[in-house]
């Protein structure tokens, strides 16, 4: 016969419960300092444990800090003390509310590890790296994040020596699990990442009667939808910020472009640059379709994209965080291709400061930050793509609005490559895409611009010395 004893991962599923709630309670102040808590037996009672086991869950909360065990009176809430609290900086781009409900995560690691407070520092995008750099030196950084582009800069000897060497994290996806590596160290464990994709809006095709995106999609194909979209739902078929740092490369990177090789097909690195450049621009210049000179960012892209008064948009599922409470049916398709599919991978990471005071407690943050816990709010509150697989994979109700192919990214994973695979500098892209404006506005051909560009960066032939 069965027995009908409860199972021991029952009792220890109850204990963790009632553990949680009361060290909420008394960080949210439920209970405030000096009151004391229920008695061993109303405990006992309300979640179904022993005595012994109520004596456990206490101990826990003795051992945190949060209570000082009375004799004969009970369990009283303690009077936080300074020296008790660890406090470590977590260093964060402007974004990670918005793109990795950041504060819904610090929210759950202080109610799980309240002895540790997390102070967030909002670093400027611009001069990234050097802002990380100054606040590692100054000790004003513990934890800092890093997406793969800012990561560039610490390819180095010195600069790599500014971050902690970590271990591998289990279940994270293969693709991103090395992204953040130097001479084979591991320097930061991805959080989020994004393939670099094409957004459309779902209305305006079928009011249009015209078939949504395909992964067989080329450039040419774009623009004839592009084309019939805006004559027949009379708004702008396509549009893309021309001069952002990660959307014309990709062009590149279908194109073969490799500085210093021979690309593809026997072309030269050089057709191969002007190609790419010269289509960047014939998807936007002098196209019908298309608002010319009207963005100074991605941003100005995906709010007209948000208005309805755009099409198709070159974007990110981390942009598409923008329409997760607006009314638009967007979905989201495998960019158009040249040669062969490709498309950039951006990912974000979570990397420890060589010189943090508090090694331990960094640590405790960042394995939290990509343990299921954390990773499922990120899949369930954004559009964002958690880097545990397990949690980017999940299946539930949703509760925002999302693209009904969200999970179009493990699709083309063959596709994906990072912006250094371009064997590009970041801070030489960065000059490049300045230079580019006598291009983009028409007034030097591409062979002309590449020539400039050999003189600036020392490139003759194909090969950069």
């Amino acid at each position: 016969m069965p027995s009908n004893k409860p199972q021991r991962s029952t009792f220890h599923k109850r204990l963790e419960h009632m553990v949680e709630v009361l060290r909420r309670n008394i960080i949210t102040g439920k209970y405030a300092v000096g009151d004391l808590l229920p008695s061993n037996a109303e405990l006992g009672k309300h979640y179904g444990l022993s005595k012994n086991s109520i004596r456990k869950g206490l101990d826990t909360l003795s051992q945190e800090n949060l209570i000082v065990r009375v004799p004969k009176v009970g369990a009283k809430v303690a009077s936080p003390q300074q020296s008790d609290i660890i406090t470590i900086r977590l260093g964060c781009y402007n974004n990670m509310d918005r793109e990795a409900a950041l504060t819904e995560i610090l929210d759950a690691f202080h109610t799980q590890y309240p002895h540790i407070r997390v102070q967030t520092l909002i670093l400027p995008f611009d001069s990234y790296f050097e802002n990380v750099t100054n606040y590692i030196d100054n000790d004003w950084l513990d934890v800092m994040m890093v997406n793969h582009s800012d990561f560039d800069f610490f390819r180095d000897e010195a600069r790599s020596q500014l971050l902690e060497e970590l271990e591998s994290a289990h279940g994270l996806y293969n693709f991103v699990a090395n992204a953040f590596s130097y001479h084979d160290r591991l320097l930061a464990l991805p959080f989020i990442f994004s393939p670099i994709v094409l957004c459309y809006n779902k209305e305006h095709f079928t009011i249009s009667d015209i078939a949504e995106p395909n992964s067989s999609w080329t450039w040419d194909d774009l623009m004839k939808a592009a084309s019939n979209l805006s004559e027949k739902s009379g708004n702008y078929g396509f549009y893309y910020h021309m001069r952002s740092s990660n959307r014309w490369p990709v062009m590149l990177l279908q194109n073969g472009f490799k500085l210093g090789e021979v690309g593809e097909h026997g072309d030269s690195a050089k057709m191969n640059f002007v190609k790419s450049i010269e289509l960047c621009r014939k998807l936007i210049v002098d196209q019908s379709y298309s608002p010319l000179n009207f963005s100074e960012s991605d941003s100005d892209v995906e709010e007209l994209f948000r208005h309805g008064k755009v099409s198709m948009i070159i974007s990110t599922y981390f942009s598409l965080n923008k329409l997760r409470n607006s009314n638009v049916a967007f979905d989201v398709a495998p960019l158009p291709s040249i040669q062969d599919p490709k498309t950039i991978l951006l990912t974000t990471g979570l990397a420890i400061s060589a010189k943090t005071k508090e090694k331990s407690a960094s640590r405790t943050l960042l394995d939290f930050m990509i343990s299921y816990q954390a990773q499922l709010i990120i899949r369930k509150q954004t559009v964002s793509i958690p880097s545990l697989a397990r949690a980017a994979e999940w299946v539930g109700t949703e509760t925002i609005n999302r693209p009904s192919r969200y999970h179009m990214y493990r699709e083309i994973i063959p596709t994906f490559r990072f912006m250094n695979d371009l064997n590009i500098r970041n801070e030489d892209l960065i000059r490049i895409r300045k230079e580019l404006m006598l291009f983009w506005a028409g007034m030097e051909s591409g062979d002309t611009f590449y020539n400039r560009l050999g003189e600036l960066f020392e490139i003759k032939g194909d090969v950069r010395e």
